[in-house]
């Protein structure tokens, strides 16, 4: 199983691992400065925008995980506003009364936080949705004759 303590893995993961969280980032609108939150300010902003052009050959522990979070939330939302993908927008940029947030929008919530509480967002979300992801829930690939 692969781990972000692995160097390799960590390699193998960093262009794409970039690349979708730049997808995701411009789906939910955000800002350089807000990138740069997201990522624990463990860049400068002359490097994000390198990343924009170059995606890095490797990345740390911490940013294997911070990306690994914004994914699962992306990708949790995804599916419980499945049919209605604005609304996936508006659940994370909406004041929340429940906890964790106590009156913050999830949005607001990781971003003023860190990595705990992106945890926690990543959690919450996996909660909604009866649970991560599991394998069975995506169909293999076709495979060429």
């Amino acid at each position: 199983m692969a781990s972000a303590h692995d160097a390799e893995t960590r390699a193998q993961m960093a262009g794409p691992g970039v690349r979708a969280f730049f997808r995701i980032t411009d789906a939910w609108r955000l800002t350089d400065p807000q990138r740069l939150a997201l990522l624990g300010h463990s860049i400068v902003r002359s490097t994000l925008l390198t990343w924009k052009e170059q995606p890095p050959r490797t990345l740390s522990v911490d940013q294997i995980q911070r990306l690994s979070y914004v994914l699962g939330i992306y990708e949790g939302l995804e599916r419980v506003f499945r049919r209605a993908p604005d609304m996936a927008l508006r659940w994370l940029q909406s004041a929340r009364a429940e906890h964790p947030f106590n009156g913050k929008s999830a949005l607001e919530y990781i971003l003023d936080g860190g990595l705990l509480e992106l945890a926690a967002v990543r959690q919450y979300v996996d909660h909604v949705n009866g649970g991560p992801p599991s394998r069975e829930d995506y169909p293999a690939p076709a495979r060429e004759a």
